[in-house]
C-alpha cells in the first residue's frame, strides 16, 4: 500500500433491533488496528452513518493523505438519507482524495472483531480500539468464541447429512434484509436425499419491483400482483415446515432472517429447529473452490441448475449440493444415496 494512503475497512452488523461496526485502519508510518463499536438500538441507517462518522473523526488528522475505504457499497445506496451521512460525506471530502474498494478480504477478521468486542461488554457508542499485538491474541480466542457460539446456535453441527427435512430459498428485492421484501418462495421436503412434498408460491411484496430484481429473477410485476400476499404466503409455509427438525438453505442465515421477521409480525409459534447452511458446509469440506456461490458448486459439481436466481430451482440445487458435499467428505450416512454427477 503506497506510504500516503491510509486504509479504512468497516463492515456492518445487526443482530436482533441492536446494531454494531468494526472496522480494520492502517495508517503507514503511524499505526494500524481494528475497532469496535456497539451502536445500540435505532434506525440502521442513521446507525451506519453515525457508527462511520465516529471512526472518521477518530483518524481526520491525517486528511492530507488519500483514503481507501473498503465498504460494502450497497449500504452506501441502500442507507442514503441517514442521519449522519452528510456530515460522513464532508469528512470525506477533507482526503486529498478517496476511494471505495472491495471489502470482502477482511469481513473474516472484522466479524471476528465482532465477536470479541461483544465479549467485552463496552457500552453504546463508545469506540473500542485493539492493536495488531492484542488482535494477534484474541485470535485463538475469537476462534473459541465462534466454536462455542457454534454450539449453542441454531446450525446443525452433525457429522452425517440429515436423514430428513426442508430445503429453503427466498427470492427478495434486495440483498439487505431491512429492506428486502420476499416474492417468490420455495421449500422442498427430502427423505434420504429424495423429495417427498413440496411447497412453491410467488408473492406479492406490495411494491413495485426494482428492475435488478425483475433482471435477475425473471419474475415481473403481474406475476406477483396476482399473487398471495405475505401473511397468507407465510401462513402456508410455517404449516409446511413446523414439523421439520432441519431446515437447509445455501446461506441459510439470510433466508432465516426472514421467517423470524415474518413470524414475529404475524405471531406464528417459533420454530425452534437447527439449520444447516450448503455455503458454510463447503467452506469446510471443499476449502479449494474459488468461491462458494450456488452457481460455483453447481459448475464444480457438474449439478444442472434449471433457473438460477428462482426459488423453486435454486432449492432443487441446493439438495443437490448438500449431498455431493456429504458425500465428497466421506460422511454421508450409508442410508442417503446421493444422485450421480453427469458426466
Amino acid at each position: 500500500m503506497n506510504r500516503h494512503t491510509i486504509l479504512l475497512a468497516a463492515e456492518f452488523f445487526q443482530e436482533g433491533n441492536e446494531f454494531y461496526m468494526t472496522f480494520y485502519c492502517e495508517i503507514p508510518g503511524v499505526k494500524k488496528g481494528y475497532l469496535y463499536i456497539n451502536l445500540g438500538h435505532g434506525q440502521p441507517k442513521n446507525a451506519f452513518w453515525k457508527g462511520l462518522l465516529l471512526t472518521l473523526q477518530r483518524i481526520k488528522n491525517n486528511q492530507k493523505r488519500t483514503l481507501e475505504l473498503a465498504i460494502c457499497s450497497t449500504y452506501m445506496t441502500a442507507f442514503s438519507e441517514g442521519n449522519g451521512q452528510a456530515e460522513v460525506i464532508q469528512a470525506l471530502n477533507q482526503y486529498s482524495s478517496y476511494t471505495i474498494i472491495d471489502y470482502k478480504p477482511f469481513v473474516d477478521d472484522l466479524e471476528k472483531i465482532l465477536l470479541v468486542g461483544k465479549s467485552s461488554e463496552s457500552p453504546p457508542w463508545t469506540l473500542v480500539g485493539y492493536s495488531m499485538d492484542q488482535f494477534a491474541e484474541m485470535k485463538n480466542q475469537s476462534l473459541t468464541l465462534m466454536k462455542q457460539q457454534a454450539k449453542q446456535n441454531r446450525f446443525y453441527t452433525e457429522i452425517t447429512m440429515p436423514k430428513s427435512g426442508v430445503v429453503l430459498d427466498f427470492e427478495t428485492t434486495s440483498y439487505i434484509t431491512k429492506f428486502a421484501r420476499v416474492i417468490e418462495i420455495s421449500a422442498l421436503k427430502f427423505e434420504a436425499g429424495e423429495i417427498i412434498d413440496e411447497y412453491h408460491t410467488l408473492v406479492n411484496p406490495e411494491i413495485k419491483i426494482p428492475k435488478a430484481s425483475r433482471d435477475l429473477t425473471g419474475i415481473s410485476q403481474e406475476e406477483v400482483d396476482a399473487a398471495p400476499k405475505s401473511f397468507d404466503a407465510m401462513k402456508k409455509l410455517y404449516a409446511f415446515i413446523k414439523d421439520s427438525d432441519i431446515i437447509v438453505g445455501h446461506n441459510i442465515a439470510y433466508d432465516y432472517e426472514f421467517i423470524e421477521k415474518f413470524f414475529n409480525r404475524f405471531h406464528f409459534p417459533v420454530w425452534k429447529g437447527k439449520l444447516l447452511c450448503t455455503m458454510r458446509l463447503a467452506k469446510s469440506f471443499k476449502p479449494g473452490v474459488k468461491d462458494y456461490k450456488l452457481e460455483t458448486l453447481c459448475d464444480f459439481y457438474r449439478i444442472s441448475n434449471e433457473r438460477p436466481h428462482r426459488a423453486w430451482s435454486d432449492t432443487r440445487a441446493t439438495l443437490e449440493v448438500m449431498k455431493h458435499l456429504y458425500q465428497d467428505s466421506l460422511l454421508l450416512d450409508v442410508e442417503v444415496i446421493a444422485t450421480p454427477r453427469v458426466e
